[in-house]
C-alpha cells in the first residue's frame, strides 16, 4: 500500500489554516472522554509542540475553559504563568497573554469518595496543597479575576480572596478617584456547588464589592442528594417538585446586590431506574432550573421549587422558573459529585 499524500497545508489560506487548527485544539470535554485515560487538553498540546503558528492557533482554545481540579493542576498552571512573565521580560517569541483568552475557570477540587485500587494508592504520592505564601498573586490576579465565569469552592476559595485584594490594592494605588476606576475583575458568573467561608468575602471591601457585582449564580446539584430527593418521594413531594441543596440557604444573598438570575444544575433522572447504574455511573441529561433573584434576594433563602400555586415560606413555585435541557449528557454517579465534565462542556 502507498503510504498517503500528505496534505498541503500550507498552500490554504492563512484564515482557514486557524480554523482548521482551532477546530482540531477544542478540548475534548465530552463523555466519550475519560480524564483517567486522555487529558482533554490533549490535542491542543500537541499542536502546540509543532510550530509558533501552531502553538498561536492552539493556545486561545486551550485557555478559554481553565480546570485547575487536580492536586497538580494549580502548581503547574502558576508556574507557566512565571514562565510567561519570563518571556515577557526578554521579549521571547514564546511570549502569550493568557488573561484575554480565559473566559471560563474552574478551581475548585474534585471530591473522590470512590477509593483507587492498593496497586495505584501504593504508587501516589499526593503533593502539598498550595498555600497563600505558596502563590504569587501579581501573576495570578490578572489572570483568575479575568474569567467571566469562575467556579470556586472553600479549599481554593483562598485564591479568589488573595487575587481580590492583590487586585484591589492595584487599583487604589493606580487610580486617583477609586469610585469611578472600573472594578478590576471580569467575573460576572459564579458557580457553587457547596457552602463556603462567605465572611472571608464579606469582611473585605473588595469582596463586598465581588459579591455586589456578580449578576448570575449556577448552583450544582450533587447526584447523591437529588438521589435522595427521589427516594423520599413520599407524597408531599410530587414528579415536577424539587428539594433544592440545603447549602443554598446559607448564602448571603443580601450581599448579591447587582444579582438577576439564578439557576439550579440538576441531573435529570426519571424514576424507575437501576440503583446499581446510578451508583457506578451513567450518563444523565442535564436540567437546568432557572429564577428571578428578585424571588430570593430580600426573602427567605429557596428551599423548594413546587408545582403548586400555595405560596409558602422558601418555596419558588414552578410557574416562576424556566426549564432547559442543555444538549449533551454528563456522566454521573452517588458516589462521586463530578460536575466538572459537564460545566465545562454542557452548561
Amino acid at each position: 500500500m502507498e503510504p498517503p499524500t500528505p496534505f498541503p497545508l500550507y498552500k490554504l489560506p492563512t484564515e482557514l489554516v486557524f480554523l482548521i487548527l482551532g477546530y482540531a485544539a477544542e478540548p475534548t470535554f465530552s463523555q466519550a472522554e475519560t480524564y483517567d485515560s486522555q487529558n482533554p487538553y490533549a490535542s491542543a498540546l500537541v499542536l502546540c509542540h509543532v510550530s509558533r503558528l501552531f502553538r498561536r492557533a492552539a493556545l486561545p482554545k486551550l485557555l478559554h475553559t481553565v480546570l485547575l481540579s487536580a492536586p497538580h493542576s494549580l502548581p503547574a498552571f502558576v508556574n507557566a504563568l512565571q514562565m510567561q512573565k519570563g518571556y515577557a521580560e526578554k521579549k521571547h517569541h514564546l511570549h502569550f497573554e493568557y488573561a484575554p483568552r480565559i473566559h471560563r475557570m474552574w478551581i475548585a477540587e474534585i471530591p473522590r469518595t470512590i477509593p483507587l485500587p492498593p496497586t495505584v494508592v501504593s504508587h501516589v504520592i499526593p503533593p502539598p496543597a498550595p498555600s497563600a505564601l505558596d502563590i504569587d498573586f501579581s501573576l495570578l490576579a490578572p489572570v483568575l479575576l479575568a474569567a467571566e465565569s469562575l467556579k470556586i469552592d472553600s479549599k481554593r476559595l483562598f485564591l479568589l480572596v488573595g487575587c481580590l485584594r492583590h487586585a484591589w490594592n492595584s487599583r487604589i494605588l493606580t487610580n486617583v478617584d477609586d469610585a469611578r476606576s472600573p472594578l478590576p475583575w471580569s467575573t460576572k458568573i459564579l458557580t457553587l456547588s457547596s457552602d463556603i467561608q462567605w465572611l472571608d468575602l464579606q469582611n473585605s471591601p473588595q469582596g463586598s464589592a465581588f459579591l455586589a457585582s456578580i449578576s448570575h449564580i449556577l448552583c450544582l446539584c450533587s447526584p447523591s442528594y437529588f438521589i435522595l430527593t427521589i427516594f423520599d418521594r413520599s407524597g408531599s413531594m410530587g414528579p415536577r417538585d424539587y428539594k433544592l441543596p440545603p447549602w443554598m440557604t446559607c448564602i448571603p444573598w443580601a450581599s448579591f446586590t447587582g444579582l438577576q438570575t439564578i439557576s439550579v444544575a440538576l441531573p435529570r433522572i426519571i424514576p424507575p431506574f437501576y440503583l446499581r447504574l446510578v451508583k457506578t455511573g451513567n450518563d444523565h441529561q442535564v436540567q437546568v432550573l432557572t429564577f428571578s433573584a428578585s424571588l430570593v434576594v430580600g426573602h427567605r433563602a429557596p428551599r423548594e421549587i413546587r408545582d403548586s400555586t400555595e405560596t409558602a415560606d422558601g418555596r419558588i413555585l414552578l410557574d416562576d422558573v424556566s426549564v432547559t435541557l442543555p444538549r449533551g449528557c454528563v456522566h454521573l454517579c452517588s458516589q462521586c459529585d463530578d460536575w466538572e465534565k459537564g460545566w465545562a462542556g454542557v452548561l
